[in-house]
């Protein structure tokens, strides 16, 4: 394997061991494993390449709806209904 490659399986194992012990946040672990990538592995250039914007939009998009739909009391609502809608069929 190329050194990249050990660096990158490196950073892979790193991020994974500090989400799985738990010692940080995960969000913390994620970004860690991300800087390093990109400080380590990738350049500018490549990271433009890689994108998928699509995904990243879709993604952001999906977390707006889900959180507004959770503010709202959506999730709340539902889990009553289906709860009720339960009792009934016995």
């Amino acid at each position: 394997m190329a050194t990249q490659q050990w660096i990158a399986l490196g950073i892979f194992v790193l991020s994974y061991g500090l989400i799985i012990s738990e010692k940080v946040s995960r969000t913390i672990a994620s970004i860690l494993g991300a800087v390093l990538a990109f400080i380590f592995i990738l350049t500018p250039q490549d990271l433009i390449h890689y994108e998928n914007w699509e995904t990243i939009l879709f993604v952001f998009g999906m977390m707006t709806v889900i959180e507004t739909m959770n503010e709202s009391g959506f999730f709340r609502w539902l889990g009553s209904t289906l709860l009720l809608q339960d009792r009934t069929e016995m």
